[in-house]
């Protein structure tokens, strides 16, 4: 793999020292390691290591520069051919996060600390990865930042140990006793009650220092003369030490006790894991990642925050006894071999690289109608094929998710409100969807909204047809041509974008708990399913009469049925109730009325159920052509060339007409639908003796009537 870390300096701090040290392990492994940093003082340790390195100002908090940053990062990933972006602080993560974008390279941070809630840390939840130091901080990341939990992995921090040799209690000078903190000069590091700790201390043990060894950021001067005039207050000017920035190993081979009086929650605190591999004794605030790396009373002491007395307690127990203070820095020398090696922590950090490059985003974007949901199907199946190891998401309208919920192939669906404010549905699903890293984004709605969302939720690549916004997507298919073809036909076009030149069928999943709700009724109306059934949906819809047969030919073609011996089955909305009453009056005993009796899964599971399905151009029909089930389609004002899905059981009825296919949904003449029972005889006999024959292979049937 080729690896780029961004982290803001290359100074003596835990993190700086990590990156180091993980480079260098990369590195013998045989990866190409990358760092950028504004630079600090072990760039030539990285150097040595054999990284790659390059300084920009990738610390600064500036528009201009974070822009600027952005360019040239993204000049280096496609440069260098980065694999994974790995950032390790927030303004690196934003640089990372926008320069990663629409490269090949996949997106990871490690949460160093405890993160403020603001728009700023809202980046962690964008990542694919997040890397957590401790479980405590895994925890601020899922509910104070939204960070979903299944993109967060805990890897404690790790040590070279060859930099860290274990000193023995025999090997230690314990006539002058050395209290040392290590770490930034912040006020959330509470380093006055370490002061005021070893002012205690010397009460009882005059000749005890104490070591200071860190710096102050320009804002917190003021802070670091408040210690200096508080030590100097009470007159420990010839015990305590401010000794600016130390390298830890070699400070911790001269120190007794290392001392945490941290305010807030540490987001690890590798300064305890270096001691405890020293060989030196800590006591630690009972806050955030140390104390889950201390085991209180038996490989360190935890304290409560802000109580100095506590702290100078637990030194007064360590100082006194030798065997107290050799039984804990063993026992937490093993701990550090069992659980905070380099090589551990490396590992983890390259399976999460190596989760980062195999695991694949897909969404579809199908927001309406019903029909086109039912055809969308293909595409689900044909990139779960592609893609096996795929997570595929699918946002489709409240209306219409349930129809494909229970898909083998969709792994998650979320629902679109089309009632809602079209700007607030925006920004809600752009809000959900953005931090699910999207790798593909294929638009089959192809409408201004789904082309503005597919922009804002930030996919390496977006598809969809040359049509509404679409210059906000990336692949742009050519759509005059896609409109003529049929409806698996344009699917493809799409999908050749990914490389895929074959579709599956549509397919539907049966619902068992809508079958058996099915298969109930069947028993209270007295439908045996050892009977011949066939189904006919009375109306296409009632807005778009034009579709819908001739109330004489249904009950022509329902006699027929009945003649045939089949139970008949009439399905549709609740508004064509009445109508399928009229029908079911031509033989209560062999014709049903379900018309307005079923949800969406159960009329899918209902249409499941039957051997012919009879509807018009509908929603249904597709749903019946996706069920496999020998699907008679009458066509009239639209055309079976666009919307009807070539299968060998699905048939199509339509005359020979100049006028058809006008999509009016208003006629005064309807002669397209001007057909008897003699265009579907036929088929039904067909179909019947396929049913009671060893299938066969045939072709699409199309009948047609003269006019």
């Amino acid at each position: 793999m080729n690896i780029l870390q961004i982290i803001p300096r290359l100074d003596l701090g835990g993190v700086e020292r990590g990156v180091v040290d993980f480079s260098k392990y990369i590195v013998d492994l045989g990866h190409r390691s990358v760092v950028i940093s504004s630079g600090g003082r072990l760039v030539d340790d990285l150097v040595k290591s054999g990284t790659v390195y390059y300084q920009l100002p990738v610390h600064k908090k500036s528009f201009f520069s974070a822009f600027y940053c952005i360019r040239e990062v993204r000049k280096i990933i496609l440069r260098e051919k980065i694999d994974i972006v790995h950032s390790r602080s927030r303004v690196p993560h934003w640089i990372g996060f926008f320069a990663a974008l629409k490269s090949p390279a996949q997106f990871i941070i490690t949460a160093h600390g405890y993160y403020s809630v603001h728009f700023f840390s809202k980046i962690v939840s964008l990542a694919k990865f997040v890397i957590s130091p401790s479980n405590v901080v895994s925890r601020h990341l899922v509910e104070r930042l939204g960070v979903s939990p299944s993109k967060i992995s805990v890897i404690n921090r790790g040590l070279n140990l060859e930099e860290f040799e274990f000193l023995p209690l025999s090997s230690r000078n314990f006539k002058e006793i050395k209290l040392c903190f290590i770490g930034r000069i912040s006020p959330i590091k509470g380093i006055e009650y370490f002061i005021e700790a070893v002012n205690e201390l010397t009460k009882s043990f005059p000749d005890i220092r104490g070591l200071i060894a860190g710096s102050a950021s320009a804002k917190h001067k003021e802070y670091e003369s408040f210690l200096r005039k508080k030590v100097s207050r009470l007159g420990l000017n010839d015990k305590i030490n401010f000794l600016g920035r130390k390298n830890p190993s070699d400070l911790l081979n001269d120190c007794h006790i290392l001392v945490l009086p941290s305010l807030v929650p540490e987001s690890f605190g590798r300064v305890v894991i270096e001691a405890q591999a020293k060989g030196v004794v800590c006591i630690a605030t009972s806050l955030g990642g140390p104390s889950e790396i201390i085991k209180d009373k038996l490989t360190g002491f935890l304290v409560p925050a802000y109580d100095s007395m506590a702290i100078a307690a637990r030194a007064k127990e360590i100082i006194k006894s030798r065997g107290l203070y050799e039984e804990l820095t063993q026992r937490a020398r093993r701990e550090v071999e069992e659980k905070y090696l380099l090589n551990i922590m490396s590992d983890k950090v390259l399976k999460a690289y190596e989760k980062a490059l195999t695991t694949f985003n897909i969404l579809v974007i199908k927001l309406s109608s019903l029909g086109d949901v039912v055809l969308a199907t293909a595409t689900f199946n044909t990139l779960k094929k592609y893609f096996p190891d795929s997570f595929l998401t699918v946002l489709s309208s409240r209306s219409y998710f349930k129809i494909i919920e229970d898909s083998d192939f969709v792994d998650e669906v979320i629902v679109y409100e089309p009632e809602k404010s079209r700007l607030k549905e925006l920004m809600r699903l752009s809000n959900i969807l953005r931090r699910k890293n999207f790798d593909i984004v294929i638009d089959l709605q192809n409408n201004n909204f789904s082309h503005l969302l597919s922009f804002l939720i930030f996919p390496k690549k977006s598809i969809g047809f040359d049509r509404k916004l679409s210059f906000l997507l990336d692949k742009r298919v050519n759509y005059r041509t896609a409109r003529r073809l049929g409806p698996l036909q344009s699917q493809t076009r799409l999908l050749d974008v990914l490389g895929i030149s074959a579709i599956e069928s549509s397919s539907l999943k049966v619902n068992q708990s809508s079958l058996s709700y099915i298969e109930n009724i069947f028993k209270e109306e007295g439908v045996s399913p050892y009977e011949s059934i066939a189904g006919i949906n009375v109306e296409a819809s009632a807005k778009w009469k034009t579709k819908n047969l001739k109330i004489k030919t249904l009950k022509d073609i329902i006699e027929y049925l009945i003649k045939k011996g089949f139970k008949v089955i009439l399905m549709g909305l609740r508004e064509s109730f009445d109508k399928a009453e009229d029908l079911r009056a031509l033989s209560p005993e062999a014709v049903f009325n379900f018309c307005g009796r079923t949800d969406l899964k159960q009329l899918v599971a209902l249409i499941s159920k039957v051997g012919i399905f009879i509807t018009p151009d509908s929603a249904a029909f597709h749903v019946g052509a996706s069920l496999n089930i020998p699907t008679i389609g009458i066509f009239g004002p639209t055309d079976p060339a666009r919307h009807a899905v070539l299968r060998n059981n699905v048939f199509i009825v339509q005359r020979k007409l100049k006028c058809l296919c006008c999509y009016k949904k208003d006629c005064r003449h309807k002669k397209c639908m001007d057909l008897d029972l003699s265009d579907f005889s036929e088929i039904i006999d067909n179909i019947e003796g396929m049913q009671s024959k060893p299938p066969v292979d045939r072709q699409q049937t199309t009948t047609n009537s003269s006019e």
